[in-house]
């Protein structure tokens, strides 16, 4: 008969613990959401056509930077191929430049050089100019809507507040400076 070793064999279960909750849930604080509102009123973002001709600025000069740096790798590579995965490589290569450039220009200057062409600025939801915290939390958010194949761009056509995702998760929007 086969007997098991003793690192093998079944150890009692630990005894159990006991949580109680209460009952009775507190009330969710829906004021926060109007509060927003109400913050959101003082400064006005944009028009979206105005930030849509930023945006599209901003992809023409990613993807022309995509062209370039494609081109240099097939002058200098002998083995350019159009496979399925050399294609997700160079799309993953693309976001990364997306990303870059989008997170580089806002964590330095606040603005991509679409958002200064077209005069916009990003501030927080008080009005107020970004600071370093905010400015990388919207340069995570920017990764965000582009990873996302660029939904969160398009959100900002369905939100209430014609925000984007971004916008959101830094709590910040872009605003017209010529009417500050």
């Amino acid at each position: 008969m086969a007997v098991l070793p003793p690192e093998a064999r079944w150890e009692a279960p630990p005894r159990l613990e006991v949580i109680e909750a209460p009952l009775v849930q507190s009330a969710f604080d829906f004021s926060a959401a109007d509060q927003e509102g109400e913050r959101l009123a003082g400064v006005a973002a944009a028009p979206v056509a105005m930030r849509l001709r930023s945006g599209l600025l901003d992809a023409t000069l990613v993807v022309l930077a995509s062209a370039v740096f494609f081109s240099l790798f097939a002058l200098l590579s002998s083995q350019v191929s159009l496979a399925r995965r050399d294609l997700l490589v160079y799309l993953l290569a693309g976001y990364a430049l997306a990303a870059l450039y989008f997170g580089l220009f806002t964590l330095l200057g606040g603005r991509t050089p679409g958002m200064q062409y077209y005069g916009l600025r990003p501030v927080t939801f008080d009005g107020k100019p970004l600071p370093p915290p905010v400015a990388l939390r919207r340069a995570f958010g920017y990764g965000v809507s582009i990873g996302s194949l660029l939904l969160g761009f398009l959100w900002a056509a369905v939100d209430e507040r014609r925000l984007a995702w971004h916008d959101h998760i830094s709590q910040t929007f872009l605003t017209d400076r010529t009417k500050l």
